[in-house]
């Protein structure tokens, strides 16, 4: 026999033999699973040939044989049936003696040999409500009490979800926002095992804004046994800044000469700041007056926000000239604000662009310039595609007083003029 013959032999047998591995498999479906206590699970071992007998092997070692028809230990078959090689086991209630490998042992008819499949399930246990753990600001007063911090502070929280079964998943969120950034990898398998529950904790690093006063940092814990339900623990931010600056002035227009003005600002602070208007050389407190100028109460407006208005009673245009400006002050700052009173309309605001944007309509404009520019003086100069159109131009077909290029005026050494085919007119004799 040849090298080929051997060659096909040998393909031959590793079919034969693939085909043979192939029958005596035992393929299990599912391979993993996860079912809450009361759940109902299918789970189906199959060979490709008939089978002599069907036995499942449970997590507390307990036995089962199983044919159609007969329900055992809660459980009762469930397949095609044995002569199609299937051995399935349907629970109808799964409990928690079931959770762990279960094993389905097939003995086919052909040869009396046992073939074992194996699968695990997990029989979920719910796990423990989740705890937040968060660290001291440089803004608390002690360990045991209220946290609160300062702008640009680190806060360094935890996150711990026990006793789960399998292991919860922790997600974090900024009111309502995801947060993403600030997070190691996500912890997936158990820090300590207790009869196979699991617990899981997981740190969130974050540089605090002013931004982030009274946000609800929210740790939530996902779990099979939840469904749709997730549970979360919540702690309220409180970040303490000094009043925000601004950085152009603040305008009131559309104000009417011998009516009551009228302006409101709004100061961005934690705590909340203590409020002075200096009009020239007066000063006005929050909730008291000068004349015709008055400074209401100091209001909240919502999380470090604080308004102050002031009135000013029969405006006139000399109060329109006058210098208006808010001062802020708290613990950790002093803010002043410039204030334009007008009785002119507001001007039409101008699309506000970045400087980048700006950049980008320049160079663009500046490009078209220098390609229409290009354009006018290529086709002046006869350039570029505008050179190809004036060939076309001048190679034209010859004309009435236009000399033909075909002949050749150097045949001759006489060069013979139109002035010299011209004959002159003889004169004619005049009687005497």
């Amino acid at each position: 026999m040849g090298a080929g013959g051997r060659f096909i032999v040998w393909l031959l047998f590793l079919q034969l033999t693939q085909d043979a591995l192939a029958a005596s498999e035992v393929r299990v479906t599912p391979k993993n699973a996860v079912v809450n206590p009361g759940d109902e699970i299918s789970i189906s071992c199959k060979v490709n040939s008939a089978l002599e007998n069907c036995q499942f092997r449970f997590a507390d070692a307990s036995e089962i044989s199983l044919k159609k028809g007969r329900l055992t230990q809660g459980v009762e078959y469930f397949g095609q049936g044995l002569e199609a090689g299937e051995c399935g086991a349907f629970i109808k209630r799964v409990e928690k003696k079931h959770h762990g490998d279960i094993s389905c042992s097939l003995t086919r008819e052909s040869d009396g040999i046992g073939r074992v499949g194996t699968m695990h399930l997990i029989v979920a246990i719910p796990p423990e409500p989740p705890t937040l753990r968060v660290s001291v600001g440089t803004g608390s007063g002690t360990e045991t009490g209220p946290r609160v911090y300062k702008e640009k502070d680190q806060l360094i929280a935890t996150c711990t979800v026990k006793n789960g079964r399998p292991a919860a998943n922790i997600s974090w969120f900024l009111g309502d926002e995801p947060v993403t950034e600030g997070l190691p990898m996500a912890v997936e398998t158990c820090m300590q095992q207790d009869n196979g529950l699991c617990t899981i904790q997981q740190n969130l690093t974050r540089i605090l804004q002013a931004a982030d006063h009274k946000k609800q940092l929210k740790c939530v814990s996902s779990h099979h046994s939840f469904k749709d339900r997730p549970q979360e623990t919540t702690f309220e931010i409180s970040v303490t800044y000094p009043p925000r600056k601004k950085s152009e002035p603040i305008h009131f227009f559309n104000l009417v000469e011998g009516a009551l003005g009228e302006a409101k600002v709004t100061v961005e602070a934690n705590p909340q700041p203590q409020i002075t208007w200096a009009i020239g050389g007066d000063h006005i407190y929050e909730n008291s007056n000068n004349g015709r100028f008055s400074v209401k109460r100091t209001e909240p407006k919502g999380p470090g926000q604080y308004e102050t208005v002031l009135l000013i009673d029969d405006l006139t245009k000399e109060d329109t000239m006058k210098e208006y400006k808010v001062t802020a002050h708290n613990d950790l700052g002093e803010t002043e604000y410039t204030i334009i009173l007008s009785t002119s309309e507001e001007p039409p605001k101008v699309l506000e662009m970045g400087a980048d944007i700006i950049i980008i309509i320049i160079v663009t404009i500046g490009l078209l310039i220098v390609v229409i520019g290009g354009v006018f003086y290529a086709r002046a100069k006869g350039k570029l595609c505008f050179a190809a159109r004036d060939a076309e131009k001048r190679v034209t077909s010859p004309s009435e007083g236009t000399e033909n290029p075909a002949v050749n005026h150097h045949a001759s050494t006489e060069y013979i003029s139109n002035s010299d085919l011209k004959k002159e007119k003889p004169k004619e004799d005049t009687p005497v």
